[in-house]
């Protein structure tokens, strides 16, 4: 609903987006897509086919440029798949198997995708904002990520570290939800902005903030050249951690670290070096 979507702009005015401060608004959320099977409830129903209040436990949100037609219709697209999916209680999920293959056939447009020696259009181009939009939603709502890749270059509208890319199949993002209740997503496309919410029937007792930390710059070994002109461009590199707070009345009673670190390239000219 607008009105929810409404507050969790509010609260993710910073320029790096944070947890939202709504986490006691409640509402009807989404409903289910689709159902394993017909004769069964929707995890987040009770045995009385009764829709639960669902509550915010993490949102996050991305802009992007609002002249860029075709990739825009492709992040649209992919958060109206992403609108009312559902993650079981202890259950994992793909966002490749949840968005589907990205083909002109299937209603995907051709659009700049980021590779390692630039930009290059391809199907479904822009759908790694989408993915990497979900990604922080479900950290700030405690969910796991079994499965999660960094982009071969710094991207604008997160920040290094917390960005997730995606390839059909070969590159995707997979959550575990170790809560003991379901999680449902809400994607929203307002104007210039891409918000995705991860709601829940229950709340939590504590809140969870991420840190980007220790940039390490990469070791010669890790280093590469460009192809098409080695003779005067290199790429250097940087590693960034990043790392889950859980807090308590504004304290931090527990640090983790988040998968692996992220290696990010960046072009140098060898005198720099």
């Amino acid at each position: 609903p607008l009105p929810v979507i409404a507050a969790v702009l509010i609260s993710n005015r910073s320029p790096l987006p944070a947890t939202t401060t709504v986490r006691s608004l409640s509402f009807s959320a989404s409903p289910l897509r689709r159902r394993r099977r017909a004769e069964a409830p929707a995890a987040g129903v009770d045995s009385r086919g009764i829709e639960p209040t669902w509550h915010v436990l993490g949102s996050y949100s991305t802009r992007f440029k609002i002249d860029q037609t075709d990739r825009n219709h492709n992040v649209a697209k992919a958060a109206s798949r992403l609108d009312g999916a559902e993650i079981p209680a202890g259950g994992s999920w793909s966002f490749n198997k949840e968005v589907g293959q990205r083909t002109v056939n299937r209603g995907w447009r051709v659009a700049p995708v980021l590779l390692l020696e630039g930009a290059r259009p391809a199907e479904g181009g822009g759908i790694c904002q989408v993915s990497s939009t979900v990604y922080n939603a479900a950290l700030l709502a405690d969910l796991q990520a079994k499965q999660r890749h960094p982009h071969s270059r710094p991207v604008r509208y997160i920040p290094l570290g917390r960005d997730a890319t995606v390839s059909w199949g070969s590159k995707d993002l997979v959550l575990h939800n170790p809560h003991d209740f379901p999680i449902r997503f809400s994607a929203r496309v307002i104007y210039d902005r891409l918000i995705i919410v991860a709601l829940a029937p229950q709340t939590l007792d504590y809140e969870v903030r991420l840190e980007t930390a220790d940039a390490e710059p990469a070791s010669l070994r890790k280093e590469i050249q460009i192809l098409e002109n080695p003779d005067t461009l290199a790429v250097g590199g940087v590693w960034i951690k990043l790392y889950k707070h859980r807090l308590r009345d504004g304290t931090v009673y527990e640090s983790q670290r988040v998968g692996r670190s992220s290696f990010y390239p960046y072009k140098v000219k060898p005198e720099l070096r």
